[in-house]
């Protein structure tokens, strides 16, 4: 009995249904298991800088974060780098620090001025644009939202990521807190909120809680149905409709460390 091959066209015609299945499932694969990854490192950050603080609270024998050396440091309204890393130091070892994110690692891009290209072709701008020339960082949806992230000063940690901190604020009464921005790639791309750069408030206690969580909705507002679930919510919604990826945190925690946005 004689045996039948495959023709030439029938082997292109396989291989090339082949290709198309792969062009699109491999992105997507390649995409959720760096988003895995991801969110991985920032489990393991988290519990290492809750460790740190609590460490702080029990060896300084304080209460209140903001009253330790390193509390103190960070909440003066002055930028002292050499204190607040010196503080920071006792307790865990830091590669970078420096009051912008240019001290860390990120570098400067052209992103908003169409006419630069024409300009850097032209040679060296002798007057660069401090607005457009910057350090980008994007909501979850692409859009330039630098100026939304306060910097008061920014580290990169031996594994490479970069935890921003913004100014403490209500130096007074109510208790203080501090938004602190846990970027887990450090200056690598994306930088966009809820796929590397995540958000919490920082307490008096030395918790991070996540932004769109129910306890980071009271310190911030005192407002209990301001949380991830919501559509109402520009920077705490993690839901259906107008969001920036912030309140994505508190989701991907409450999912446990699962990405299913």
């Amino acid at each position: 009995m004689k045996k039948r091959g495959f023709t030439l066209a029938e082997v292109l015609i396989t291989l090339g249904i082949i290709g198309v299945i792969s062009a699109l499932v491999i992105p997507q694969f390649v995409g959720n298991t760096y988003d895995q990854a991801n969110a991985s490192k920032l489990s393991s950050i988290v519990s290492d800088y809750e460790n740190i603080f609590g460490h702080m609270l029990l060896r300084e024998d304080e209460e209140n974060i903001f009253e330790t050396e390193f509390g103190v440091a960070y909440r003066d309204t002055s930028t002292d780098i050499s204190a607040i890393q010196s503080a920071l130091e006792q307790y865990t070892k830091i590669s970078r620090i420096g009051e912008s994110l240019l001290n860390v690692g990120y570098t400067l891009s052209y992103l908003n001025n169409p006419l630069m290209p024409a300009a850097i072709a032209a040679g060296p701008d002798p007057d660069p644009d401090p607005i457009v020339q910057a350090v980008h960082i994007y909501d979850i949806n692409g859009n330039d939202a630098t100026s939304s992230v306060d910097v008061k000063f920014a580290l990169l940690t031996p594994g490479g990521a970069t935890i921003i901190f913004s100014p403490v604020v209500r130096l007074q009464s109510p208790p203080p807190y501090a938004t602190i921005y846990i970027d887990v790639n450090g200056g690598g791309s994306p930088n966009r909120f809820g796929r590397d750069i995540f958000a919490f408030h920082m307490s008096t206690d030395g918790h991070l809680y996540p932004y769109g969580s129910l306890e980071a909705s009271r310190i911030f507002s005192q407002n209990d149905t301001n949380v991830w679930q919501t559509t109402s919510s520009t920077i705490y919604s993690c839901n259906n409709g107008n969001y920036n990826g912030l309140g994505c945190t508190a989701r991907l925690i409450e999912n446990n460390y699962k990405m299913d946005y």
